[in-house]
């Protein structure tokens, strides 16, 4: 099993943040789109508080605010980061250990267990290792986290191979349908097979 202990800085943090975002050609489409989701959004609210009639003001409300949330996703949703950062602290130190087909990932005196494939859920850059899990979750672990022997052995882990013959849980219900159509197929290969199989009374 191997296990590695590190802790995201913020220079780190900015740096996934940068990577998030994608490289210049998407920066250069999200510039119109926030634009467009900006003026769409501030022209909402003006509607709902000048041009909507005053009677209706919880009709207006509503309206007001589905235009500031226009407003706040072309504002690259100011507060969010610092929402998720109260709830569980990114610089805290984290502890990763590998092992067939899962992860065990260890912060904040917390512990839990994800599936991970990594000829599936792995991708690297000069500086991290981004791991992705089958249910959508992730880790993104500093290179520097690793040791140059931890390095060789986290590869070789990456290059090996899937056992083969591994069982497979699979469970099912025959319906009338399934049934008539099993019954068919053994009557027209063998009619006394299918006498057998399925008896009439």
């Amino acid at each position: 099993m191997l296990t590695v202990s590190y802790s995201l800085t913020p220079e780190d943090l900015a740096e996934l943040d940068a990577e998030a975002r994608g490289g210049w050609f998407l920066r250069i489409l999200r510039t119109p789109a926030r634009g467009f989701l900006g003026g769409l959004g501030l022209i909402v609210v003006w509607q709902a508080f000048f041009l909507f009639p005053r009677e209706h003001w919880f009709g207006n409300l509503a309206i007001a605010v589905f235009g500031a949330f226009f407003v706040w996703i072309a504002l690259d949703f100011p507060g969010l980061r610092w929402f998720f950062h109260r709830l569980a602290d990114p610089t805290a130190a984290q502890q990763v250990s590998f092992l067939d087909g899962k992860l065990i990932h260890s912060s904040g005196g917390k512990t839990q267990q994800l599936r991970w494939f990594p000829e599936r859920g792995f991708k690297e850059n000069e500086k991290f290792f981004f791991l992705r899990t089958p249910e959508g979750g992730g880790l993104d672990i500093p290179k520097r986290a690793f040791s140059s022997n931890q390095q060789r052995a986290f590869r070789e882990l990456l290059q090996r191979k899937p056992v083969s013959g591994d069982s497979i849980d699979c469970r099912f219900v025959l319906t009338e349908t399934g049934l008539a159509v099993v019954y068919w197929e053994r009557s027209s290969k063998s009619p006394s097979s299918a006498a057998k199989s399925f008896p009439t009374e």
